[in-house]
């Protein structure tokens, strides 16, 4: 794998996180698809560290599964679990009607910071990475 495929699953993240960034501003309360996207951005982002580090990634969504099989390869990734857990549930709120109690602004404020972090993380790993 070559980091152009890296590439371009940074490119896909950073397009779930621009369509969060819309939706969070526009005043129709759109939470759980601001909570999907940045939990896409998230899975993406860890996908191309992955990538990057030439391991196989699962195809999945569970993004404290991702961050164990990028810690296995940058242990400091180990921080990131416990927001990687609580995205992973926000996201899924927008792919199954009433499973539970819908995300709110809080929730989607909470994503949008959660996938910020777990994009530096990673884009400062595939920066380091590069040189």
């Amino acid at each position: 794998m070559s980091d152009a495929d890296a590439t371009a699953w940074v490119a896909y993240a950073e397009a779930d996180l621009a369509a969060a960034r819309v939706l969070l501003a526009a005043p129709d309360g759109l939470w759980d698809i601001v909570c999907y996207h940045c939990q896409q951005a998230a899975e993406k982002h860890l996908k191309a560290v992955l990538v990057a580090a030439q391991r196989p990634y699962p195809r999945i969504h569970d993004l404290a599964e991702l961050v164990r099989l990028v810690a296995a390869h940058e242990p400091e990734a180990v921080a990131l679990a416990e927001e990687a857990a609580w995205l992973t549930d926000a996201g899924a709120q927008a792919r199954y009607p009433a499973v539970e109690e819908p995300c709110d602004r809080a929730d989607a404020n909470r994503a949008l910071a959660s996938a910020s972090r777990i994009r530096s993380f990673c884009r400062e790993w595939l920066a380091a990475c590069s040189k």
